[in-house]
Parts: structure tokens; C-alpha cells; sequence
């Protein structure tokens, strides 16, 4: 791919950026169209008209947040940075796709059986379904941590329990840099530093610690916005 313009690149810096962009529109796109590719109905000109929907509203946003009252957005951004920015998007998703980044988002029928991965630990109480708590995978695209807040938890009921998966990137802090670290280090009594640090671990079980100290302060839910619904006992034959 050519380089980017100056002025795609800026819009496409804040899109990955913008939090509330990120989870309104960005993750469904990401969930639509990882399951199309399951479905085999995935369609490259379809997915850059979502990426376009996405790069509109975000140069609509950045203009209301950075431009001068009167700037008209889409001359900050006219038609061919948007679609520029929009290609850049689809094709990076594409990529990440291909990795199994975004396997988390797969509705259950697609989902590869957890049986079948490896187990590399676990995390929370040594009952974590019913105290809270989870596993940590490993299958060929890398670990993915599952958590459940367990059946102590306020309001929970044993016939739907919500089981939330997340990809343990290579760079926590990278991949989740909607995060505040500084508030994050605050919470958790540590420097900004070390929670980078950690989040850059070569040991998965540190990197699963940066995502732990994310969830502890934002909740698993902004973690993974589509979390299952299982059973307690379902839970318990995945994780047995």
C-alpha cells in the first residue's frame, strides 16, 4: 500500500483513538464482518463501505472536537482522504482477521471448540465459577483469556452467565491505548512504567496481568463488548 496523506493519517490516528467512536461503531463493524469471513459472504467492496460510514463519522467528530467554529468537516476531510483512510482501515482489519484477532467476536457457531486449545493457566478464584475468575488459551493465533465474574457476584444467575474472551496482545497498553494509564497506575498503586512494562511482558500471565488491571478499573465489559451467555455448567465443561 502507497503511504498515507498527511491528513488521512491524522484522521485515522484519532479514529483508533476516539473511545466512544471506538465502541459504537468501530467493534460492531469489527463483529460484522469477522462473521461474515466465517459465513464465507465477506465481500472487500461491502467492508469498505462500512469503513467509510466509519471514517465520516469520525472526521465529523474530530471537527467538532479540534476545528474553529464555522470549519465545515468535509472540507477538513474531503471524499478521497475518507476513502483513503477507509482502505487503510479495512485492510488492516483483513490482516489482523487472518491472525485470529478478532475470533472473540465470533458468534458461537462459528467459535473453534476451547477443548481443543491448550491451557496455560487460570486466573481469579480456584473456583471461578462460582467466585470468579477464568482460563487463559492458548490456540495457533495466540493466548485469549476467558473470565466470568462467578455466581457471587450481584445479581447473577446460573442459566446465563456472561463469559467474556479477550486476546492477550503482545502490547497491552498498544492495543488498548484507550486506556488512561496514569489513572490505571493510580488504582493499582504502580508507575505508569511498570504497568507498561507489564503490559510488553514476554510472560503471558504478565501481559494477562495488564489486562486484569484494565478490567479491575473499567470493567471486563469494555474488554469485550459481546461477551457468551452460558450456563454455569456450560462454563464449568469449557474450562474442566
Amino acid at each position: 500500500m502507497s503511504k498515507m496523506s498527511t491528513d488521512a493519517r491524522e484522521l485515522e490516528v484519532f479514529i483508533d483513538n476516539e473511545g466512544d467512536l471506538y465502541r459504537q461503531m468501530t467493534v460492531p463493524i469489527q463483529k460484522n464482518l469477522i462473521n461474515k469471513k466465517a459465513s464465507r459472504k465477506y465481500s472487500k467492496v461491502k467492508a469498505l463501505k462500512a469503513w467509510e460510514n466509519l471514517a465520516t463519522e469520525g472526521a465529523k467528530r474530530y471537527c467538532k472536537q479540534f476545528c474553529s467554529r464555522g470549519t465545515v468537516w468535509h472540507h477538513i476531510f474531503p471524499v478521497d482522504v475518507r476513502r483513503e483512510v477507509a482502505a487503510s482501515l479495512r485492510d488492516r482489519f483483513d490482516e489482523d482477521a487472518a491472525a485470529g484477532e478478532f475470533d472473540h467476536l465470533l458468534f458461537k457457531k462459528y467459535l473453534k471448540n476451547p477443548e481443543r486449545w491448550e491451557q496455560i493457566d487460570t486466573i481469579g478464584d480456584v473456583d471461578p465459577v462460582e467466585y470468579g475468575g477464568g482460563v487463559v488459551f492458548k490456540n495457533e493465533y495466540g493466548p485469549v483469556v476467558e473470565y466470568t465474574h462467578g455466581l457471587d457476584w450481584d445479581g447473577a444467575d446460573p442459566n446465563a452467565m456472561e463469559v467474556y474472551r479477550v486476546p492477550v496482545p503482545a502490547d497491552v497498553f498498544g492495543d488498548h491505548s484507550w486506556a488512561n494509564l496514569k489513572d490505571l497506575a493510580d488504582f493499582e498503586g504502580r508507575t505508569t512504567k511498570a504497568l507498561r512494562k507489564l503490559g510488553k511482558s514476554r510472560l503471558v500471565m504478565g501481559r494477562v496481568a495488564a489486562l486484569e488491571a484494565i478490567a479491575s478499573y473499567y470493567g471486563w465489559h469494555e474488554l469485550d463488548h459481546y461477551p457468551l451467555t452460558l450456563t454455569a455448567d456450560e462454563i464449568n465443561a469449557r474450562w474442566e
